[in-house]
């Protein structure tokens, strides 16, 4: 019993250690909207839970695959991580069929202006400066994608660096 007792507290002891040195504690622009890991992230993406990601989630997820799978994207400020999570619950998506229904029918894609904003933010990050006019807004006064010939061409993943086979 004394070992036990002794075996919990240098247990504490070098828990407590880490955590003021910093290696238990997330970076705060990963802990500051919600919080999350790289495995809560990945058990809602395994469990069709998309939409219950928050936005540290987001953020975790894709440092992860920047870091891991040289995906040739910026790091998601705060701002455009909160953009994704409105994406998909205003979208409700939460798995890939979700995402793949929604891909066959542009027409039904919901994007605010927050979101908008974040993509534009995201592309300058990258170098472009665009200015997007979608022809859906969060209304949809301007009626669904099509309606005045304006239909989303497919979407080929092969086209943007980091995400093409």
């Amino acid at each position: 019993m004394r070992g036990m007792k002794i075996g919990m507290g240098v247990a504490l002891a070098c828990g407590f250690g880490l955590a003021q040195f910093g290696c238990l504690s997330s970076p705060s622009r990963t802990s500051n909207q919600g919080g999350g890991s790289i495995l809560t992230a990945a058990a809602k993406l395994a469990g069709g839970q998309l939409s219950s990601l928050t936005p540290d989630e987001i953020q975790v997820a894709t440092d992860f695959a920047i870091d891991n799978f040289g995906l040739e994207v910026p790091s998601l400020e705060d701002e455009q991580a909160e953009a994704v999570v409105t994406f998909l619950n205003d979208n409700n998506l939460n798995s890939v069929e979700d995402i793949q229904a929604l891909a066959d029918n542009p027409g039904d894609v919901v994007v605010s202006d927050d979101v908008k904003d974040a993509i534009e933010s995201l592309l300058r990050g990258l170098g472009e400066d665009i200015d997007f006019e979608f022809p859906v807004d969060a209304q949809g006064a301007d009626g669904p994608a099509g309606a005045n010939g304006d239909d989303f061409p497919p979407f080929d993943p092969n086209q943007f660096p980091g995400f093409g086979g």
